[in-house]
């Protein structure tokens, strides 16, 4: 019972990064893959690292937020707190902030075909620890 509860509060959470909520439920509820593209900059930012670097550092502390993988550009999305982009300096991997989009799942979506979730979010705000994800992005690259 407490799984649907938890999906209405992370479709709710996600639906804000839109300047009109209501378009974000329009997309995840008639978009036949099951995304809607949604800004960053506002509700959270997206460290942009590849699917065989986030095997290695997705688990480490602190990095145990939401986080999308889509297999199509092989690439893996890592949520961490608005305004992170106008900081960010490390060269191992960008972050999208403010004018940019990202196609982001159905909150129930954990498989391919396009984005899907391998951290979903639990609709408290909870984000991933840029700090944390940078130094394990340091440590990854030194193995």
């Amino acid at each position: 019972m407490s799984t649907p509860v938890k999906t209405d509060l992370a479709r709710a959470w996600l639906a804000q990064a839109d300047t009109d909520p209501e378009h974000a439920y329009t997309w995840w509820d008639s978009n036949l893959d099951g995304f809607a593209i949604l800004p960053a900059g506002r509700l959270f930012d997206a460290i942009e690292i590849s699917t065989a670097t986030a095997a290695r550092v997705l688990g480490a502390a602190g990095t145990d937020g939401p986080a999308i993988r889509d297999d199509t550009s092989g690439r893996v999305h890592v949520l961490v707190p608005p305004g992170t982009a106008e900081t960010w300096d490390q060269e191992l991997a960008r972050c999208l902030g403010v004018l940019h989009y990202l196609r982001i799942p159905a909150v129930t979506r954990r498989t391919q075909p396009g984005p899907y979730w391998l951290t979903p979010p639990d609709g408290s705000g909870h984000l991933n620890d840029p700090t944390a994800l940078s130094l394990a992005l340091i440590a990854a690259a030194t193995r």
